[in-house]
């Protein structure tokens, strides 16, 4: 998406790795292996590990998502007319699981495709959102503005 690099601030920092000085999960599991039994203290010990690796990850990708969608919301806001940035979003929501706000964006872009007389790019793209599985409701709505 060349047109979209124009668009992500670069003065913007992802969230810093902290070095840590404790043994990896992996060193762990590897010594517990070796041992042959767990305590509960072991488990307990893994379960904050993992319960803190999931909090990274979940921080990085937060972050990385709400860069993307400020990115396409930027996209949008400059390229009113252009349907691809609207479906390069929906496509964010549908994956991030809130498909109420994908269906938004991907009928903006289907009513843009429709208003230049690009049927069959309206075409594909009702396709594509008949193979990614959308509600039939939905479906029909996108169906209907063909009227």
């Amino acid at each position: 998406y060349g047109w979209l690099e124009k668009y992500v601030p670069e003065k913007e920092e992802a969230p810093q790795v902290v070095e840590n000085s404790e043994p990896s999960f992996e060193d762990i599991l590897e010594t517990l292996k070796k041992k042959g039994k767990l305590s509960k203290e072991d488990l307990d010990y893994l379960f904050k590990m993992s319960q803190q690796e999931n909090d990274e990850y979940e921080k990085y990708m937060k972050f990385y998502i709400n860069k993307a969608i400020r990115s396409f919301n930027k996209a949008i806001k400059e390229f009113p007319d252009n349907p691809y940035p609207y479906i390069q979003l929906a496509n964010f929501y549908k994956n991030s699981g809130n498909e109420k706000e994908a269906q938004k964006y991907l009928e903006k872009a289907a009513k843009l495709f429709l208003k230049y007389n690009q049927k069959d790019m309206y075409f594909s793209l009702l396709n594509q959102i008949k193979e990614e599985g959308y509600s039939s409701e939905f479906i029909k709505k996108l169906e209907g503005l063909l009227k």
